[in-house]
């Protein structure tokens, strides 16, 4: 699948690229959004490049960008009803909440996702195929205990890649 990361976390999006690369994917990653139509994206140096959305099956939503004039909510209303289909993957529930009201398919706080994704508990496929399965996984896995208690190993890879790349993003 080709998938889209939107997310103004480099750590995060590097994470989330590595896991759904070791899964067969193909991903591009944009900071931010600075247009809606035509769509355009920024990258983390502030290029920005337009974004044919139609070669995307799959986009990873990030609810608060910032720096970006469009925020998570923004980009779901706008792209939802176009066809466009979107995980909703912030760190703040109300927001994650009200993406999926607009139309993403499934959402979940930060590392939540990843840790789903890293066990194989959801699967990129079946976020775009099984929606309801991979909603109720992502329902049972919120309380982030339960996500560690569940899938323990992949708990630890996510944490473990996070705080390294977290060092290096901030020169720690």
């Amino acid at each position: 699948m080709q998938i889209l990361i939107i997310e103004d976390s480099q750590s995060m999006a590097q994470a989330l690229s590595e896991i759904l690369q070791q899964q067969g994917h193909q991903t591009t990653w944009l900071f931010g959004v600075q247009s809606l139509t035509p769509f355009v994206g920024s990258l983390q140096d502030g290029t920005t490049v337009p974004v044919d959305l139609s070669a995307f099956d799959l986009v990873f939503q990030d609810g608060d960008l910032v720096g970006s004039p469009f925020q998570g909510v923004d980009i779901v209303k706008a792209l939802a009803c176009q066809g466009v289909k979107f995980a909703a993957n912030s760190t703040m529930p109300d927001l994650n909440n009200e993406m999926v009201s607009l139309g993403a398919l499934v959402a979940a706080r930060k590392p939540v996702m990843l840790v789903a994704l890293k066990a194989g508990a959801i699967t990129a496929q079946g976020i775009t195929g099984n929606t309801s399965a991979s909603n109720d996984t992502l329902a049972q896995l919120q309380a982030t205990k339960i996500a560690s208690e569940r899938y323990p190993a992949a708990w630890k890879a996510v944490e473990a890649r996070l705080k390294e790349l977290m060092k290096i993003e901030f020169g720690l």
